[in-house]
């Protein structure tokens, strides 16, 4: 991947529900990878939240909603995922997964 995509998020499938399709996501990520230390729930000045799964292998992972906030959009959710072995293999950065919900 070339340098300049590093950081930037990678569009994933639009679904009818970006919410519960990067849960999911959520989900069988921190099954597969030592399942769940935690889960913090932070409000953002709009009333909507934002969610940091800690991880019992080390990282954690980031749940924006849509709309939650300046880095997401009113039609995606995003998900990042910070650990080590995503970093040595992403140039050191976090990967950022957008899930865009289908617009009628």
């Amino acid at each position: 991947m070339s340098e300049e995509k590093l950081g930037l998020p990678r569009l994933m499938p639009i679904s009818p529900n970006a919410n519960e399709t990067a849960q999911d996501f959520i989900q069988k990520y921190v099954q597969s990878n030592g399942g769940l230390k935690q889960i913090e729930k932070f409000e953002k000045n709009n009333g909507l939240f934002i969610f940091v799964y800690q991880l019992n292998s080390g990282g954690y992972v980031v749940f924006r909603p849509v709309g939650s906030g300046i880095k997401t959009t009113q039609t995606s959710a995003i998900v990042e995922i910070n650990t080590e072995q995503v970093k040595a293999i992403n140039g050191q950065k976090c990967l950022k997964l957008e899930f865009p919900m289908k617009v009628i």
